[in-house]
């Protein structure tokens, strides 16, 4: 059996309240890119060949909410809201590329497919729970290192 386990393919420099994953694509190194292209490349070959198990995570971080007189409950939420929307904007766009990708692809054909038993499509939202600078006082080069999205893809011949 061949498997390609591949990751993080890290995606890191989100602006404090930024979700939008392209702005945050079009910045990063070529080789971040290529890595991306890859996952993509591996989708479609997923798709065109049943025996071949496709599964990615997009796992989305954010930063410390150090907001004064915020509870933690309220900090917390606001932390794993923004993890949550970053991951939401990330398979927008990575939906995006397939859809311009694959000819005669739509969105509910894609829908479709993700509920397929040899592709899998999983986001996890973790908030501030990981961070990459844990410190109690970070600066914004800092705070945007935080704020990332990695994504781990397996493929392999089932």
């Amino acid at each position: 059996m061949n498997k390609t386990l591949v990751g993080p393919i890290l995606f890191e420099g989100y602006a404090s309240g930024q979700y939008d994953f392209e702005p945050v694509f079009n910045q990063a190194n070529e080789e971040t890119k290529l890595q991306f292209w890859a996952l993509i490349d591996a989708f479609v070959l997923a798709i065109n060949n049943p025996t071949i198990v496709y599964c990615h995570d997009v796992i989305g971080h954010s930063d410390r909410v150090d907001t004064p007189g915020l509870e933690s409950s309220a900090r917390r939420n606001l932390e794993y809201e923004a993890a949550e929307n970053r991951c939401a904007r990330f398979s927008e766009f990575y939906q995006s590329i397939l859809l311009h990708r694959i000819p005669g692809l739509t969105y509910e054909r894609l829908i479709e497919i993700n509920r397929n038993e040899n592709i899998d499509v999983i986001a996890h939202p973790k908030g501030a729970a990981k961070l990459k600078i844990d410190k109690p006082i970070l600066t914004e080069d800092e705070r945007k290192q935080n704020r990332r999205i990695e994504i781990y893809y397996i493929l392999f011949n089932s």
